[in-house]
């Protein structure tokens, strides 16, 4: 192999690495989970949710609730900007998967839009505690986790 082909060989296997790098840093960027204290966790969600991405949330989600025993973790969709319906149910999954290792979430920032969508698509709401703000939410999580506001 002459010593050009080998040094092109190696600069495209060095951008190759690169851009592995950078996809692993994007994902954990689109789903970060942030620890409020060690027993609620937030999950600040931006741009779009799609089938992809919410496997991602799932994954991110349950890895971060079983690392830190969280009992409640917030899952802010302010930042949403589009949701599809496999983005509605990617979520609802995550719902379902946290709370089958114990855990709580509590879904906020609910604008009238995904609303609607949610009403529309026939979506059973009913056993998830939702909030329109982070705020709000925040406020019920550190009851909960004291104990003082009802399952």
């Amino acid at each position: 192999m002459s010593r050009h082909l080998k040094r092109s060989e190696e600069e495209r296997w060095r951008l190759r690495e690169a851009v592995q790098r950078q996809a692993i840093t994007l994902e954990a960027l689109s789903t970060p989970l942030i620890p409020l204290t060690n027993e609620i966790l937030v999950m600040p969600l931006i741009g779009t949710v799609d089938e992809q991405r919410s496997e991602q949330i799932i994954e991110a989600l349950l890895q971060g609730v079983i690392a830190r025993r969280t009992r409640v973790a917030i899952v802010d969709i302010t930042g949403i900007k589009t949701m599809d319906a496999a983005g509605v149910d990617g979520i609802l999954k995550a719902v379902k998967a946290v709370h089958l290792v114990g855990a709580e979430v509590v879904l906020t920032g609910i604008r009238p839009e995904v609303a609607q969508l949610l009403v529309a698509q026939g979506y059973d709401l009913s056993t998830i505690r939702t909030f329109g703000s982070l705020q709000n939410g925040i406020v019920y999580a550190m009851k909960r986790a004291r104990g003082l506001a009802p399952g």
